[in-house]
């Protein structure tokens, strides 16, 4: 059975060569299906075992863990298709793009991020001067803020490039409302004008429209390495590698064309911290040239955080984060803080965050405190 410590390399190299699934042993799996699932994994490593012919080989219960996962992502991208045409129903009358983001844009534009790809929500993309119609519309269709706090709507509000979190009141379904990309008082000079305006129709979808392929990647770099949030880290790289691949592929001026939008788009950062951690840990084939030149446009940054992001970078199972990924996890919680909002608003927010964690603990229930 792999030590703790490699249990990342374990599923990543595995991954890369579903071919030697049938030569893990049970104990190997057992170890593994854990890891996987925990990281949000376990449908594409399931999707690439079955792609390489090798699932009928496994022994019976590996075999039932991957098989169940591929009949869970086909529900979920089921739903996802469902869950757009209901969007975009409520939002005919809107007079403006509905950009479709992150999974519901890889399942939608039949991407191969979109394979053994689950799911929590819906993202979608509006501009901001049709935020307020968009909002009654979804309304009148039964979406309601999921959040019911003042502090929070307000943070919604004032920092964040989305407005609070959406529920249908009937399906329980989640939809994500964004009117650019990062939040506008981030330490990134995105203008979301430039995003709408290289989005394309999604064919079939009326109203519907795909980002760029280049801003697809960056908007995913960005949500991975701008904002700090590191649950679904090690799957986002994953999607990354994914888009990568397939865009170089089907258009051979990709590689001039990202680093390029990047610079337009002031995410030269974010795309740099990508490349590195999906070169080094999934192999990504970029090419030497263009990170190169990323490396020294952007400086220090990517080469001094990289040992960080790659701590981060681990499934958040107790076989994978140890202290250094807990640490690692929690300075680019701060730092994505940090890069959302200036530090007098920082400080107040970040303490009256702990300061209400420090009371719903107080209030727990005893036996949950002690289950913590």
């Amino acid at each position: 059975m792999p030590s703790p410590p490699s249990m990342r390399s374990e599923l990543l190299r595995l991954m890369g060569d579903p071919t030697s699934a049938p030569a893990l042993t049970p104990a190997q799996w057992s170890a593994l299906l854990p890891v996987a699932r925990q990281a949000r994994l376990l449908g594409r490593l399931a999707h690439a075992v079955r792609a390489a012919g090798v699932l009928p080989a496994l022994p019976d219960g590996p075999r039932r863990h991957l098989t169940g996962a591929l009949r869970l992502v086909a529900a979920h991208h089921r739903d996802v298709r469902a869950e757009v045409a209901h969007i975009m129903e409520a939002l005919k009358d809107l007079d403006a793009p509905v950009v479709l983001l992150k999974g519901a844009a890889y399942v939608l534009g039949d991407l191969p991020a979109a394979d053994g790809r689950l799911f929590t929500d819906t993202d979608v993309m509006v501009p901001a001067a049709a935020l307020n119609r968009a909002e009654s519309l979804l309304a009148l269709a039964g979406w309601v803020p999921a959040k019911s706090d003042a502090y929070d709507t307000l943070y919604y509000r004032r920092w964040m490039h989305q407005v609070p979190p959406l529920v249908h009141f009937r399906r329980g379904t989640v939809l994500d409302l964004h009117h650019t990309l990062v939040p506008p008082t981030a330490r990134v000079a995105l203008e979301a004008d430039l995003v709408f305006g290289a989005a394309r129709p999604l064919p079939g979808v009326p109203g519907a429209w795909l980002p760029a392929p280049a801003d697809m990647v960056l908007h995913s770099a960005a949500h991975l390495f701008n904002e700090g949030m590191f649950n679904n880290a090690l799957r986002d790289l994953s999607d990354m590698d994914r888009l990568l691949r397939h865009f170089a592929a089907t258009d051979p001026g990709f590689w001039d064309s990202l680093p390029a939008r990047a610079r337009r788009l002031d995410m030269e950062a974010p795309l740099a911290h990508a490349l590195v951690a999906a070169r080094g840990l999934l192999g990504t084939p970029v090419p030497e040239a263009v990170a190169v030149r990323l490396m020294a446009e952007t400086g220090l940054g990517p080469r001094l955080l990289s040992p960080v992001f790659d701590a981060a970078l681990q499934p958040s199972h107790p076989a994978c984060r140890g202290r250094g990924a807990a640490a690692a996890v929690g300075f680019l919680y701060l730092r994505g803080h940090w890069m959302r909002m200036p530090l007098r608003h920082l400080v107040p927010h970040l303490t009256r965050k702990a300061w209400r964690a420090a009371l719903e603990g107080l209030h727990a229930d005893p036996t949950q405190r002690a289950a913590r």
